[in-house]
């Protein structure tokens, strides 16, 4: 029994059948991209292409090609087989792509850093086809993803209503906004007090709104693109500076945050018992400072005057503090020399504090003369008795040198 070898019609047709065998397993593949959304210019996006199937995902090589309406498709970045130790990107695009495969999840992604404009459009995920060399070395296209890329607005934000409020009232702001599309923006309000970091107050968007208490609401009205805050039993802790924000990017943990301005609001404290303040009086050199503290109500007069010359002084600035009381403090400038009263005028009393500047000159008492004199008298026996023991030296070096002289000669 013998084996008679293939003649050359027979081989094109196994051939034949093992390429449509092939291309109909190769058929099944899917390509999906996603990652595709909308974007402001200079933000980083990463696009992500999920491929499934009955193929060995590490033997493949897989690009990327865009296209402005999802027609004619553009090359953009490529990475071959296996670890993928080899990429390919559009000249005009190299410095701002990066295209990577991870074989384990079967994903092929591409980033694109610092978006522009013209960089919208459609992407798709693209794999390399051997059996279409002489035609198009990739098929097997996604349906693509969209990716849209947008300047960023030089939007307005103006806060209005700050100054001061009456304790447990209800504060009412509101933020007139413009230069950018109101309808689709989330907007929110923040409390900023110095020396803290912001506090989040509410975010508000075209459906719904969070805050951080029961006691504020946040609403908005979107034909004349304003948002509104208000905080009701206001109490000392809602003094500070009230911002209003607009969140851009996708509503995700690197979302960017601009602020308005901001408007100050004082809440001034509540009905108590009256209080006389503490008054002291800080100077250093010609800046004196007097300072009032711990005083209800909060009406008083400050004044500074010198006997001798005149005071330059700053208006007074009177302040809430954490306890329900008040605190101020009243600057100026005086000659060095000069002495300074402060004069505080509270519920009818006045309390003066004063600061003499201490001109006079020490003369150096009779024990110190007598100790100046004998310390200059010690001084002069030390001279002296260095001199003797100089003196003793010297004579003393001449006879050894005679003595050598002698006996040499």
């Amino acid at each position: 029994m013998f084996t008679r070898r293939p003649n050359t019609l027979a081989r094109a047709y196994l051939l034949g059948l093992l390429f449509h065998n092939l291309s109909g397993s190769w058929a099944q593949v899917q390509l999906v991209e996603t990652g595709g959304k909308l974007m402001y210019e200079g933000q980083d996006l990463t696009l992500t292409c999920t491929v499934s199937g009955s193929l060995r995902f590490s033997d493949f090589s897989f690009s990327w090609h865009w296209s402005p309406s999802g027609s004619s498709k553009e090359f953009v970045a490529s990475i071959t087989a296996g670890i993928g130790d080899k990429q390919d990107y559009r000249r005009d695009i190299q410095d701002r792509a990066f295209i990577s495969r991870n074989n384990d999840a079967s994903r092929v992604s591409l980033t694109l850093r610092h978006l522009r404009k013209e960089d919208s459009g459609i992407y798709y995920c693209a794999r390399l086809t051997v059996l279409r060399w002489d035609t198009d070395r990739w098929g097997d296209f996604g349906p693509g993803t969209e990716v849209t890329v947008i300047p960023r607005d030089k939007f307005y934000l103006k806060e209005l209503g700050g100054g001061p409020y009456p304790h447990r009232l209800t504060l009412s702001l509101k933020c007139q906004t413009s230069g950018f599309q109101f309808k689709t923006s989330v907007l929110g309000w923040y409390l900023w007090d110095p020396g803290h970091a912001p506090r989040w107050l509410s975010s508000i968007d075209h459906t719904s709104a969070e805050t951080n208490e029961g006691r504020i609401i946040s609403s908005r009205e979107d034909n004349s693109s304003q948002v509104f805050l208000q905080i009701k039993g206001l109490g000392l802790r809602d003094s500070g500076h009230y911002h209003c924000a607009r969140r851009v990017g996708d509503k995700g943990d690197t979302d960017k945050l601009v602020f308005g301005p901001g408007t100050a609001v004082t809440v001034e404290p509540g009905p108590r018992t009256p209080l006389t303040p503490s008054v002291f009086l800080v100077r250093n050199q010609d800046a004196v400072a007097c300072l009032v503290s711990d005083f209800y109500p909060k009406e008083l007069h400050v004044s500074l005057a010198s006997p001798r010359a005149s005071v330059s002084a700053q208006a007074l600035t009177v302040a809430s503090t954490a306890h329900g009381t008040y605190s101020a403090i009243q600057i100026g400038r005086v000659g060095e020399n000069d002495s300074v009263t402060c004069s505080v005028q509270h519920l009818g009393k006045e309390t003066l504090v004063s600061y003499q500047p201490d001109t006079v000159k020490l003369e150096p008492s009779c024990p110190d003369q007598e100790f100046a004199a004998e310390s200059k008298q010690r001084n002069k026996l030390l001279l002296s008795v260095l001199s003797l023991r100089l003196l003793f030296l010297k004579i003393v070096l001449i006879n050894v040198l005679f003595t050598m002289i002698a006996l040499i000669f």
